[in-house]
């Protein structure tokens, strides 16, 4: 899996005693805060160069980059189930 390029941008604006996760969620809303928890944790967000924890409190003038991973393609899998069968024929299946 490759990475698309990573986005920096310095903070402007803060809000006194805003956590890191809050403040980015605030940027991208479309982003839950679970999964810019989970770039954090895997150091996909970095402050001023070094990785930071959710609960740092952005300064102005921080530099902040972020490394978007590329969406990877979901894989359904076949899961072995009982199923009621009560009616079939080479058109239609009924189930219970």
């Amino acid at each position: 899996m490759t990475e698309s390029q990573p986005e920096t941008f310095p903070v402007e604006q803060i809000q006194f005693g805003e956590r890191l996760d809050v403040f980015l969620q605030r940027r991208y809303p479309a982003v839950s805060r679970g999964a810019i928890q989970r770039l954090l944790a895997d150091g996909d967000i970095q402050v001023n160069q070094r990785a930071a924890k959710p609960s740092y409190s952005p300064k102005l003038g921080d530099q902040i980059q972020v490394r978007w991973p590329k969406a990877r393609a979901a894989e359904a899998l076949p899961e072995e189930i009982p199923l009621a069968i009560l009616f079939e024929d080479d058109d239609v299946i009924v189930l219970n």
